[in-house]
Protein backbone atom coordinates (compact mmCIF):
# COMPACT_ATOMS: atom_id res chain seq x y z
CA UNK A 1 0.00 0.00 0.00
CA UNK A 2 2.86 2.43 0.81
CA UNK A 3 4.50 1.70 -2.54
CA UNK A 4 1.32 2.77 -4.30
CA UNK A 5 0.67 6.01 -2.10
CA UNK A 6 4.57 7.02 -3.35
CA UNK A 7 3.90 5.89 -6.97
CA UNK A 8 0.77 8.52 -6.35
CA UNK A 9 1.87 10.83 -4.39
CA UNK A 10 5.11 11.41 -6.86
CA UNK A 11 3.32 11.52 -10.21
CA UNK A 12 0.73 14.07 -8.71
CA UNK A 13 3.86 16.13 -7.58
CA UNK A 14 5.62 15.72 -10.96
CA UNK A 15 2.65 16.84 -13.05
CA UNK A 16 2.39 19.76 -10.14
CA UNK A 17 5.82 21.08 -10.58
CA UNK A 18 6.20 20.78 -14.08
CA UNK A 19 2.60 22.23 -14.86
CA UNK A 20 3.50 25.25 -13.09
CA UNK A 21 6.96 25.48 -14.10
CA UNK A 22 5.60 25.39 -17.44
CA UNK A 23 3.55 27.78 -16.67
CA UNK A 24 6.17 30.23 -15.59
CA UNK A 25 8.37 29.62 -18.08
CA UNK A 26 5.81 30.56 -20.73
CA UNK A 27 4.80 33.80 -19.11
CA UNK A 28 7.98 35.16 -18.70
CA UNK A 29 9.12 34.22 -22.53
CA UNK A 30 6.37 35.54 -23.91
CA UNK A 31 5.88 39.20 -24.17
CA UNK A 32 2.05 38.79 -25.04
CA UNK A 33 1.68 37.54 -21.56
CA UNK A 34 3.46 40.80 -19.94
CA UNK A 35 0.25 41.64 -18.30
CA UNK A 36 -1.46 42.05 -14.85
CA UNK A 37 -3.51 39.21 -14.53
CA UNK A 38 -0.30 37.00 -15.98
CA UNK A 39 1.71 38.58 -13.99
CA UNK A 40 0.43 37.64 -10.97
CA UNK A 41 -0.75 34.22 -12.26
CA UNK A 42 3.12 34.04 -12.57
CA UNK A 43 3.47 34.22 -8.81
CA UNK A 44 0.59 32.26 -8.29
CA UNK A 45 2.37 29.63 -10.29
CA UNK A 46 6.02 30.07 -8.12
CA UNK A 47 3.98 30.13 -4.78
CA UNK A 48 2.52 26.51 -5.99
CA UNK A 49 5.87 25.32 -6.74
CA UNK A 50 7.55 26.18 -3.56
CA UNK A 51 4.02 25.13 -1.34
CA UNK A 52 3.99 21.87 -2.58
CA UNK A 53 7.69 21.26 -2.22
CA UNK A 54 7.75 22.13 1.08
CA UNK A 55 5.66 18.94 2.42
CA UNK A 56 5.09 16.17 -0.34
CA UNK A 57 8.49 15.01 -1.09
CA UNK A 58 9.14 14.69 2.46
CA UNK A 59 5.46 12.43 2.64
CA UNK A 60 6.62 10.80 0.12
CA UNK A 61 9.50 10.21 1.23
CA UNK A 62 7.92 8.49 4.56
CA UNK A 63 5.59 6.19 2.36
CA UNK A 64 8.85 4.83 0.53
CA UNK A 65 11.10 4.04 3.60
CA UNK A 66 8.49 3.63 6.06
CA UNK A 67 11.14 6.09 8.45
CA UNK A 68 8.57 9.07 9.53
CA UNK A 69 10.94 10.94 11.54
CA UNK A 70 12.04 14.77 11.16
CA UNK A 71 14.23 17.23 13.08
CA UNK A 72 13.00 19.38 15.35
CA UNK A 73 14.53 22.01 13.33
CA UNK A 74 13.83 19.98 10.07
CA UNK A 75 9.76 20.36 11.20
CA UNK A 76 10.40 24.33 12.19
CA UNK A 77 11.58 25.38 9.09
CA UNK A 78 8.74 23.36 7.31
CA UNK A 79 6.25 24.70 9.46
CA UNK A 80 7.15 28.23 8.76
CA UNK A 81 7.53 27.74 5.06
CA UNK A 82 4.00 26.29 4.89
CA UNK A 83 2.47 29.06 6.54
CA UNK A 84 4.26 31.48 5.38
CA UNK A 85 3.29 30.21 1.57
CA UNK A 86 0.27 29.39 2.31
CA UNK A 87 -0.96 33.21 3.78
CA UNK A 88 0.93 34.49 0.48
CA UNK A 89 -1.33 32.26 -1.73
CA UNK A 90 -4.44 33.40 0.21
CA UNK A 91 -3.76 37.17 -0.14
CA UNK A 92 -2.42 36.57 -3.79
CA UNK A 93 -5.83 34.94 -4.78
CA UNK A 94 -7.98 38.49 -3.83
CA UNK A 95 -5.92 40.48 -5.69
CA UNK A 96 -6.59 38.34 -8.76
CA UNK A 97 -10.25 38.83 -8.31
CA UNK A 98 -9.61 42.57 -7.85
CA UNK A 99 -7.66 42.50 -10.95
CA UNK A 100 -10.85 40.97 -13.48
CA UNK A 101 -13.40 43.31 -11.19
CA UNK A 102 -11.08 46.03 -12.24
CA UNK A 103 -10.77 44.99 -15.79
CA UNK A 104 -14.85 43.63 -16.37
CA UNK A 105 -16.18 46.73 -13.96
CA UNK A 106 -13.77 49.74 -15.40
CA UNK A 107 -11.91 48.76 -18.51
CA UNK A 108 -11.14 52.20 -19.48
CA UNK A 109 -9.12 52.41 -16.33
CA UNK A 110 -7.26 49.28 -16.34
CA UNK A 111 -3.67 50.42 -17.22
CA UNK A 112 -3.91 52.83 -14.59
CA UNK A 113 -5.08 51.42 -11.73
CA UNK A 114 -3.29 48.34 -12.64
CA UNK A 115 -0.14 49.51 -13.45
CA UNK A 116 3.39 48.00 -13.19
CA UNK A 117 4.11 49.74 -9.87
CA UNK A 118 0.62 49.05 -8.41
CA UNK A 119 1.38 45.03 -9.82
CA UNK A 120 4.70 44.98 -7.40
CA UNK A 121 3.17 46.79 -4.74
CA UNK A 122 0.33 44.25 -4.62
CA UNK A 123 3.13 40.94 -4.98
CA UNK A 124 5.06 42.83 -2.67
CA UNK A 125 2.59 42.89 -0.06
CA UNK A 126 1.50 39.26 -0.61
CA UNK A 127 4.87 37.89 0.47
CA UNK A 128 5.91 40.26 3.36
CA UNK A 129 2.38 39.63 4.78
CA UNK A 130 2.59 36.09 4.54
CA UNK A 131 5.82 35.95 5.68
CA UNK A 132 5.10 37.89 9.00
CA UNK A 133 1.99 36.05 9.86
CA UNK A 134 3.66 32.43 9.30
CA UNK A 135 6.50 34.08 11.36
CA UNK A 136 4.98 35.15 14.65
CA UNK A 137 3.14 31.58 15.05
CA UNK A 138 5.72 29.57 14.21
CA UNK A 139 8.26 31.34 16.40
CA UNK A 140 5.03 31.06 19.60
CA UNK A 141 4.30 27.51 19.32
CA UNK A 142 7.95 25.77 18.69
CA UNK A 143 8.66 27.86 22.05
CA UNK A 144 5.65 25.89 23.87
CA UNK A 145 6.46 22.85 25.75
CA UNK A 146 5.95 19.48 24.40
CA UNK A 147 5.79 16.83 26.68
CA UNK A 148 5.57 13.32 25.99
CA UNK A 149 4.54 11.49 22.91
CA UNK A 150 6.41 13.20 19.61
CA UNK A 151 4.26 11.36 17.34
CA UNK A 152 2.62 14.06 15.17
CA UNK A 153 -0.75 12.30 13.40
CA UNK A 154 -0.48 14.02 10.21
CA UNK A 155 1.83 13.65 7.43
CA UNK A 156 3.61 17.08 7.87
CA UNK A 157 4.11 19.71 10.36
CA UNK A 158 1.36 22.07 10.96
CA UNK A 159 0.38 24.07 13.26
CA UNK A 160 -3.11 22.08 14.07
CA UNK A 161 -1.83 18.84 14.42
CA UNK A 162 1.50 20.42 16.65
CA UNK A 163 -0.81 21.70 19.12
CA UNK A 164 -2.51 18.03 20.78
CA UNK A 165 1.38 17.47 21.75
CA UNK A 166 1.48 20.57 23.74
CA UNK A 167 1.20 19.89 28.03
CA UNK A 168 0.21 23.85 28.41
CA UNK A 169 -3.94 24.98 27.54
CA UNK A 170 -3.67 26.49 24.22
CA UNK A 171 -6.95 27.93 24.53
CA UNK A 172 -6.13 31.60 24.06
CA UNK A 173 -3.44 31.00 21.69
CA UNK A 174 -6.34 29.36 19.94
CA UNK A 175 -8.08 32.79 19.53
CA UNK A 176 -4.96 34.33 18.12
CA UNK A 177 -5.18 31.75 15.24
CA UNK A 178 -8.70 32.59 14.60
CA UNK A 179 -7.44 36.21 14.43
CA UNK A 180 -5.47 35.60 12.06
CA UNK A 181 -7.79 33.97 9.68
CA UNK A 182 -9.82 36.53 9.97
CA UNK A 183 -7.05 39.01 8.39
CA UNK A 184 -5.56 36.19 6.15
CA UNK A 185 -8.49 33.94 5.19
CA UNK A 186 -11.86 34.78 5.82
CA UNK A 187 -11.51 38.73 4.78
CA UNK A 188 -9.46 37.58 1.27
CA UNK A 189 -12.26 35.02 0.90
CA UNK A 190 -15.04 37.40 1.41
CA UNK A 191 -13.24 40.26 -1.09
CA UNK A 192 -13.13 37.70 -4.03
CA UNK A 193 -17.22 37.03 -3.12
CA UNK A 194 -17.40 40.62 -3.09
CA UNK A 195 -15.81 40.89 -6.48
CA UNK A 196 -17.06 38.44 -8.12
CA UNK A 197 -20.82 39.61 -7.09
CA UNK A 198 -19.97 42.77 -8.55
CA UNK A 199 -18.43 41.49 -11.85
CA UNK A 200 -21.60 39.05 -12.42
CA UNK A 201 -23.66 42.33 -11.88
CA UNK A 202 -22.01 43.90 -14.67
CA UNK A 203 -21.68 40.71 -16.90
CA UNK A 204 -25.61 40.27 -17.28
CA UNK A 205 -26.00 43.64 -18.14
CA UNK A 206 -24.40 42.57 -21.00
CA UNK A 207 -26.23 43.13 -24.39
CA UNK A 208 -24.16 40.42 -26.12
CA UNK A 209 -25.31 36.75 -25.36
CA UNK A 210 -20.94 36.22 -26.46
CA UNK A 211 -19.43 39.06 -24.31
CA UNK A 212 -21.32 37.12 -21.24
CA UNK A 213 -19.90 33.51 -21.73
CA UNK A 214 -16.50 35.33 -22.61
CA UNK A 215 -16.17 37.07 -19.41
CA UNK A 216 -17.20 34.12 -17.82
CA UNK A 217 -14.94 32.04 -19.01
CA UNK A 218 -12.14 34.38 -18.02
CA UNK A 219 -13.39 34.54 -14.63
CA UNK A 220 -14.71 31.17 -13.80
CA UNK A 221 -11.59 29.45 -13.46
CA UNK A 222 -10.16 32.11 -10.71
CA UNK A 223 -13.39 31.70 -8.90
CA UNK A 224 -13.05 27.85 -8.75
CA UNK A 225 -9.14 27.63 -7.43
CA UNK A 226 -10.38 30.70 -4.74
CA UNK A 227 -12.91 28.41 -3.39
CA UNK A 228 -10.92 25.34 -3.33
CA UNK A 229 -8.34 26.72 -1.43
CA UNK A 230 -10.18 28.61 1.29
CA UNK A 231 -12.79 26.27 2.10
CA UNK A 232 -10.44 23.59 2.76
CA UNK A 233 -8.11 26.26 4.47
CA UNK A 234 -10.63 27.58 6.62
CA UNK A 235 -12.10 23.98 7.24
CA UNK A 236 -8.54 23.29 8.84
CA UNK A 237 -7.84 26.52 10.71
CA UNK A 238 -11.25 27.54 11.96
CA UNK A 239 -11.83 24.59 14.61
CA UNK A 240 -9.97 23.94 18.11
CA UNK A 241 -7.69 21.59 17.77
CA UNK A 242 -10.01 19.33 20.53
CA UNK A 243 -12.80 19.08 17.48
CA UNK A 244 -10.33 18.16 14.92
CA UNK A 245 -10.41 14.51 13.56
CA UNK A 246 -6.75 13.69 12.42
CA UNK A 247 -8.71 11.50 9.37
CA UNK A 248 -10.34 14.34 8.48
CA UNK A 249 -7.92 16.62 8.44
CA UNK A 250 -5.42 14.81 6.55
CA UNK A 251 -7.49 14.29 3.29
CA UNK A 252 -8.01 18.26 3.51
CA UNK A 253 -4.38 18.76 3.79
CA UNK A 254 -3.70 16.54 0.69
CA UNK A 255 -6.30 18.43 -1.10
CA UNK A 256 -4.97 21.75 -0.25
CA UNK A 257 -1.22 20.89 -0.16
CA UNK A 258 -1.40 18.56 -3.56
CA UNK A 259 -4.62 18.81 -5.73
CA UNK A 260 -4.75 22.68 -6.01
CA UNK A 261 -1.30 23.32 -6.70
CA UNK A 262 -1.88 20.35 -9.45
CA UNK A 263 -5.31 21.92 -10.85
CA UNK A 264 -3.61 25.52 -10.97
CA UNK A 265 -1.84 25.54 -14.34
CA UNK A 266 -4.74 23.27 -15.87
CA UNK A 267 -7.41 25.35 -14.97
CA UNK A 268 -5.61 28.33 -15.40
CA UNK A 269 -5.33 27.83 -19.48
CA UNK A 270 -2.61 29.73 -21.57
CA UNK A 271 -5.02 31.17 -23.59
CA UNK A 272 -4.71 34.30 -23.68
CA UNK A 273 -7.74 35.61 -22.73
CA UNK A 274 -7.51 38.95 -23.19
CA UNK A 275 -6.81 38.47 -26.95
CA UNK A 276 -10.41 36.49 -27.48
CA UNK A 277 -12.20 38.08 -25.23
CA UNK A 278 -15.10 39.89 -26.11
CA UNK A 279 -13.87 42.34 -28.48
CA UNK A 280 -16.72 43.94 -29.77
CA UNK A 281 -17.17 45.30 -26.68
CA UNK A 282 -14.00 46.87 -26.63
CA UNK A 283 -14.73 48.24 -29.92
CA UNK A 284 -17.69 49.67 -29.15
CA UNK A 285 -16.20 50.69 -25.84
CA UNK A 286 -13.56 52.47 -27.71
CA UNK A 287 -15.64 53.90 -30.09
CA UNK A 288 -18.48 55.41 -27.94
CA UNK A 289 -15.86 57.17 -25.52
CA UNK A 290 -13.81 58.85 -28.29
CA UNK A 291 -17.82 59.91 -29.43
CA UNK A 292 -18.94 61.27 -25.91
CA UNK A 293 -15.73 61.74 -23.47
CA UNK A 294 -18.39 62.25 -20.82
CA UNK A 295 -20.42 59.32 -21.28
CA UNK A 296 -20.44 56.59 -18.99
CA UNK A 297 -18.03 53.77 -19.01
CA UNK A 298 -19.97 50.58 -20.50
CA UNK A 299 -18.24 46.82 -19.37
CA UNK A 300 -15.95 45.61 -21.93
CA UNK A 301 -12.50 44.39 -21.92
CA UNK A 302 -8.94 46.22 -21.65
CA UNK A 303 -6.61 43.87 -20.80
CA UNK A 304 -3.34 45.67 -21.34
CA UNK A 305 -0.58 47.20 -19.63
CA UNK A 306 -0.32 50.96 -20.76
CA UNK A 307 -3.03 52.89 -22.48
CA UNK A 308 -5.13 51.81 -26.01
CA UNK A 309 -3.60 52.93 -28.97
CA UNK A 310 -5.73 54.61 -31.74
CA UNK A 311 -4.37 51.73 -34.36
CA UNK A 312 -5.91 49.40 -31.78
CA UNK A 313 -9.49 49.78 -33.18
CA UNK A 314 -9.21 48.22 -36.73
CA UNK A 315 -12.21 47.79 -39.50
CA UNK A 316 -14.42 45.17 -40.85
CA UNK A 317 -14.34 42.63 -37.73
CA UNK A 318 -10.44 42.89 -37.04
CA UNK A 319 -9.23 43.89 -33.76
CA UNK A 320 -5.17 43.87 -33.54
CA UNK A 321 -4.01 43.49 -30.25
CA UNK A 322 -1.76 45.77 -28.82
CA UNK A 323 -0.01 42.85 -27.10
CA UNK A 324 0.74 41.76 -31.07
CA UNK A 325 -1.92 39.04 -31.93
CA UNK A 326 -4.28 39.17 -34.94
CA UNK A 327 -7.52 37.81 -33.58
CA UNK A 328 -10.54 37.32 -36.03
CA UNK A 329 -14.13 37.47 -34.82
CA UNK A 330 -15.62 34.03 -34.59
CA UNK A 331 -12.56 32.21 -35.72
CA UNK A 332 -9.95 32.97 -32.58
CA UNK A 333 -7.75 30.03 -31.60
CA UNK A 334 -9.95 28.07 -28.53
CA UNK A 335 -12.23 27.32 -31.61
CA UNK A 336 -13.50 23.49 -30.64
CA UNK A 337 -14.03 22.24 -34.42
CA UNK A 338 -12.84 19.58 -36.53
CA UNK A 339 -9.24 19.37 -38.56
CA UNK A 340 -8.35 17.75 -41.23
CA UNK A 341 -5.19 15.38 -41.54
CA UNK A 342 -3.71 16.24 -44.95
CA UNK A 343 -1.82 13.15 -45.54
CA UNK A 344 -1.17 11.44 -48.44
CA UNK A 345 -4.23 13.15 -50.16
CA UNK A 346 -2.12 14.23 -53.10
CA UNK A 347 -1.14 10.96 -54.30
CA UNK A 348 -4.01 8.91 -53.91
CA UNK A 349 -2.56 5.73 -55.46
CA UNK A 350 0.30 5.80 -52.70
CA UNK A 351 -2.60 5.74 -50.07
CA UNK A 352 -4.08 2.02 -51.10
CA UNK A 353 -0.61 0.78 -50.73
CA UNK A 354 0.25 2.41 -47.65
CA UNK A 355 -3.15 1.23 -45.97
CA UNK A 356 -2.49 -2.61 -47.02
CA UNK A 357 1.36 -2.27 -45.14
CA UNK A 358 0.37 -0.48 -42.66
CA UNK A 359 -2.96 -2.95 -41.75
CA UNK A 360 -0.58 -6.06 -41.64
CA UNK A 361 2.36 -4.08 -39.87
CA UNK A 362 -0.25 -3.32 -37.26
CA UNK A 363 -2.11 -6.62 -36.86
CA UNK A 364 1.76 -8.17 -36.26
CA UNK A 365 2.35 -5.48 -33.76
CA UNK A 366 -0.83 -6.14 -32.17
CA UNK A 367 -0.55 -10.15 -32.27
CA UNK A 368 3.52 -10.22 -31.40
CA UNK A 369 2.95 -8.07 -28.03
CA UNK A 370 -0.29 -8.96 -26.76
CA UNK A 371 2.22 -12.66 -27.21
CA UNK A 372 4.62 -11.35 -25.39
CA UNK A 373 1.92 -10.10 -22.44
CA UNK A 374 0.37 -13.12 -21.52
CA UNK A 375 3.84 -15.17 -22.17
CA UNK A 376 5.40 -13.33 -19.60
CA UNK A 377 2.67 -12.72 -17.55
CA UNK A 378 1.84 -17.18 -17.45
CA UNK A 379 5.17 -18.79 -17.57
CA UNK A 380 6.29 -18.23 -13.12
CA UNK A 381 10.34 -18.08 -14.92
CA UNK A 382 9.65 -15.21 -16.52
CA UNK A 383 8.76 -13.26 -13.65
CA UNK A 384 11.93 -11.19 -13.10
CA UNK A 385 12.86 -8.06 -13.70
CA UNK A 386 14.02 -8.21 -17.31
CA UNK A 387 10.00 -9.40 -18.53
CA UNK A 388 8.37 -6.93 -15.96
CA UNK A 389 9.56 -4.27 -18.05
CA UNK A 390 9.30 -5.98 -20.89
CA UNK A 391 5.82 -6.42 -20.44
CA UNK A 392 5.63 -2.91 -19.79
CA UNK A 393 7.23 -2.21 -23.34
CA UNK A 394 4.74 -4.31 -25.04
CA UNK A 395 1.76 -2.83 -23.55
CA UNK A 396 3.22 1.02 -23.97
CA UNK A 397 3.83 -0.42 -27.90
CA UNK A 398 0.35 -1.88 -28.46
CA UNK A 399 -1.27 1.78 -26.81
CA UNK A 400 1.56 3.66 -28.30
CA UNK A 401 0.00 2.04 -31.84
CA UNK A 402 -3.45 1.85 -31.54
CA UNK A 403 -3.60 5.25 -30.59
CA UNK A 404 -2.96 6.95 -33.75
CA UNK A 405 -2.48 3.93 -36.77
CA UNK A 406 -6.61 3.12 -36.43
CA UNK A 407 -7.46 6.69 -37.39
CA UNK A 408 -4.46 6.82 -39.62
CA UNK A 409 -6.29 3.73 -41.69
CA UNK A 410 -9.31 5.63 -41.95
CA UNK A 411 -7.83 8.25 -43.69
CA UNK A 412 -5.74 6.29 -46.05
CA UNK A 413 -9.08 4.29 -46.85
CA UNK A 414 -11.23 7.00 -46.65
CA UNK A 415 -12.24 10.52 -48.67
CA UNK A 416 -13.14 11.86 -45.33
CA UNK A 417 -10.23 12.75 -43.15
CA UNK A 418 -11.39 15.08 -40.44
CA UNK A 419 -10.44 14.39 -36.78
CA UNK A 420 -12.81 15.93 -34.12
CA UNK A 421 -10.96 18.50 -32.06
CA UNK A 422 -11.57 15.77 -28.99
CA UNK A 423 -10.29 12.98 -31.09
CA UNK A 424 -7.67 15.30 -31.87
CA UNK A 425 -6.54 16.19 -28.05
CA UNK A 426 -6.91 12.87 -27.03
CA UNK A 427 -4.38 11.63 -29.82
CA UNK A 428 -2.26 14.25 -28.95
CA UNK A 429 -2.22 13.76 -25.47
CA UNK A 430 -1.84 9.63 -25.75
CA UNK A 431 0.93 9.86 -28.48
CA UNK A 432 3.12 12.31 -26.17
CA UNK A 433 2.38 10.69 -23.34
CA UNK A 434 3.00 7.14 -24.40
CA UNK A 435 5.91 8.13 -26.64
CA UNK A 436 7.70 9.98 -23.15
CA UNK A 437 7.43 7.00 -21.03
CA UNK A 438 8.74 4.56 -23.47
CA UNK A 439 11.90 6.69 -24.48
CA UNK A 440 12.32 6.57 -20.20
CA UNK A 441 11.34 3.04 -20.28
CA UNK A 442 14.18 2.43 -22.07
CA UNK A 443 16.66 3.89 -20.13
CA UNK A 444 15.34 1.86 -17.03
CA UNK A 445 15.69 -1.66 -18.86
CA UNK A 446 19.44 -0.38 -20.16
CA UNK A 447 20.21 -0.10 -16.61
CA UNK A 448 18.38 -3.34 -15.43
CA UNK A 449 20.94 -5.09 -18.17
CA UNK A 450 23.58 -2.89 -16.78
CA UNK A 451 22.94 -4.38 -13.34
CA UNK A 452 22.97 -8.38 -14.71
CA UNK A 453 25.93 -7.93 -16.40
CA UNK A 454 28.37 -5.90 -14.56
CA UNK A 455 26.81 -6.98 -10.87
CA UNK A 456 25.34 -10.00 -11.53
CA UNK A 457 26.02 -10.58 -7.61
CA UNK A 458 23.85 -8.18 -6.46
CA UNK A 459 21.10 -8.29 -9.50
CA UNK A 460 18.37 -9.45 -7.08
CA UNK A 461 19.08 -6.85 -4.02
CA UNK A 462 20.11 -3.94 -6.25
CA UNK A 463 16.39 -4.62 -8.75
CA UNK A 464 14.21 -5.55 -6.07
CA UNK A 465 10.30 -5.63 -6.64
CA UNK A 466 10.31 -2.20 -4.68
CA UNK A 467 12.71 -0.70 -7.57
CA UNK A 468 11.39 -1.79 -9.89
CA UNK A 469 7.69 -0.38 -9.33
CA UNK A 470 9.20 2.88 -8.34
CA UNK A 471 11.19 2.80 -11.97
CA UNK A 472 7.92 1.78 -13.91
CA UNK A 473 6.45 4.30 -11.99
CA UNK A 474 8.68 6.91 -12.77
CA UNK A 475 8.67 6.50 -16.15
CA UNK A 476 4.88 6.51 -16.33
CA UNK A 477 4.70 10.00 -14.32
CA UNK A 478 7.18 12.03 -16.14
CA UNK A 479 5.50 11.10 -19.38
CA UNK A 480 1.98 12.18 -18.32
CA UNK A 481 3.36 15.31 -16.60
CA UNK A 482 4.77 15.88 -19.85
CA UNK A 483 1.74 15.18 -22.26
CA UNK A 484 -0.37 17.26 -19.53
CA UNK A 485 2.05 19.75 -19.64
CA UNK A 486 2.35 20.09 -23.41
CA UNK A 487 -0.90 19.07 -25.18
CA UNK A 488 -3.04 21.68 -23.62
CA UNK A 489 -0.36 24.28 -24.55
CA UNK A 490 -0.31 22.97 -27.87
CA UNK A 491 -4.34 22.84 -28.64
CA UNK A 492 -5.14 26.30 -27.25
CA UNK A 493 -2.63 28.13 -29.85
CA UNK A 494 -4.66 30.53 -31.71
CA UNK A 495 -4.99 29.39 -35.49
CA UNK A 496 -7.78 31.84 -36.89
CA UNK A 497 -9.40 29.07 -38.87
CA UNK A 498 -7.25 27.16 -40.19
CA UNK A 499 -8.10 23.68 -39.26
CA UNK A 500 -5.59 21.68 -42.19
CA UNK A 501 -2.58 19.46 -40.39
CA UNK A 502 0.07 18.47 -42.69
CA UNK A 503 0.63 15.00 -41.25
CA UNK A 504 -1.28 11.89 -41.15
CA UNK A 505 -1.88 12.41 -37.19
CA UNK A 506 -2.37 14.79 -34.79
CA UNK A 507 1.40 16.14 -33.97
CA UNK A 508 2.73 18.45 -32.16
CA UNK A 509 4.93 20.10 -34.46
CA UNK A 510 2.30 19.89 -37.33
CA UNK A 511 -0.30 21.97 -34.53
CA UNK A 512 2.58 24.26 -33.42
CA UNK A 513 3.10 25.39 -37.09
CA UNK A 514 -0.38 26.00 -37.72
CA UNK A 515 -0.28 28.77 -35.10
CA UNK A 516 -0.78 32.47 -36.36
CA UNK A 517 1.72 33.71 -33.01
CA UNK A 518 5.01 33.56 -32.27
CA UNK A 519 5.90 30.24 -30.96
CA UNK A 520 9.26 30.48 -30.32
CA UNK A 521 8.77 30.03 -26.56
CA UNK A 522 6.76 26.74 -26.98
CA UNK A 523 9.32 25.27 -28.93
CA UNK A 524 11.87 26.29 -26.55
CA UNK A 525 9.96 24.43 -23.93
CA UNK A 526 10.12 21.78 -26.36
CA UNK A 527 13.47 21.35 -26.91
CA UNK A 528 13.86 21.48 -22.82
CA UNK A 529 11.61 18.36 -22.33
CA UNK A 530 13.25 16.94 -25.74
CA UNK A 531 16.73 16.78 -23.83
CA UNK A 532 15.00 15.77 -20.49
CA UNK A 533 12.74 13.07 -21.95
CA UNK A 534 14.86 11.79 -24.81
CA UNK A 535 18.54 13.10 -25.36
CA UNK A 536 18.99 12.41 -21.32
CA UNK A 537 17.73 8.47 -21.44
CA UNK A 538 19.54 8.35 -24.84
CA UNK A 539 22.81 9.30 -23.65
CA UNK A 540 22.09 7.11 -20.30
CA UNK A 541 21.68 3.68 -22.55
CA UNK A 542 24.70 4.37 -24.52
CA UNK A 543 26.77 4.74 -21.46
CA UNK A 544 24.88 1.47 -19.45
CA UNK A 545 25.47 -0.62 -23.01
CA UNK A 546 29.54 0.98 -23.11
CA UNK A 547 30.09 -0.12 -19.71
CA UNK A 548 28.36 -3.58 -20.76
CA UNK A 549 30.45 -4.15 -23.86
CA UNK A 550 33.09 -3.71 -21.87
CA UNK A 551 32.23 -6.09 -19.29
CA UNK A 552 31.63 -8.38 -21.83
CA UNK A 553 34.99 -7.99 -23.96
CA UNK A 554 36.70 -9.03 -20.23
CA UNK A 555 34.74 -12.43 -20.19
CA UNK A 556 36.78 -15.45 -21.22
CA UNK A 557 34.13 -17.44 -22.43
CA UNK A 558 32.99 -16.83 -26.05
CA UNK A 559 29.49 -18.64 -25.24
CA UNK A 560 29.20 -15.75 -21.66
CA UNK A 561 29.70 -13.55 -24.44
CA UNK A 562 26.96 -14.94 -26.84
CA UNK A 563 24.40 -15.41 -23.69
CA UNK A 564 25.22 -11.67 -22.68
CA UNK A 565 24.60 -10.24 -25.82
CA UNK A 566 21.44 -12.26 -26.28
CA UNK A 567 20.19 -11.10 -22.75
CA UNK A 568 21.13 -7.33 -23.44
CA UNK A 569 19.47 -6.93 -26.29
CA UNK A 570 15.36 -6.40 -25.81
CA UNK A 571 16.35 -2.65 -24.37
CA UNK A 572 18.27 -1.68 -26.94
CA UNK A 573 15.16 -1.93 -29.32
CA UNK A 574 12.37 -0.23 -30.09
CA UNK A 575 11.12 -2.61 -32.33
CA UNK A 576 7.50 -4.83 -32.03
CA UNK A 577 7.33 -7.11 -30.91
CA UNK A 578 9.99 -7.56 -28.26
CA UNK A 579 12.18 -10.38 -28.75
Amino acid sequence: MNAVLFAAITVLFLVAVLGNVTLVHLIRLDSRLHTPMYFLLSQLSLIDMMYISTTVPKMATDFLTNTKTITFWGCEIQTFVFLSLGGSEAILLAFMSYDRYIAICHPLHYAVLMSKKICCGLVTCTWSSGAVNSFIHTLYVFQLPFCGSRVVNHFFCEIPSLLPLVCEDTSQYEYSILLSVLFILLLPFVAVLASYARVLTVVFQMRSGAGQNKALSTCSPHLIVASLFYTAGLSTYTRPHSLHNPAHDKVVAVFYTVVTPLLNPFIYSLRNKEESCNQDLVTNTAAHQREDPGAPERPGFLHIWGPLPASAVQQEGHFENPLGALVMFGSNGSSHGPFTLLGFSERPHLERILFGVIQVAYLLTLLGNTTVILVSRLDPHLHTPMYYFLTHLSFLDLSFTTSSIPQLLYNLHSTDKTISYGGCALQLFLFLGLGGVECLLLAVMAYDRFVAVCKPLHYMVIMSPRLCLGLVSVAWGCGVANSLAMSPVTLLLPRCGCRRVDHDLCAMPALICMAYVNTTPIEGTVFVLVVVIVLSPLAFILVSYGYIVRAVWRMRSSSGRHYTGKSSSPSSTTSSPRS
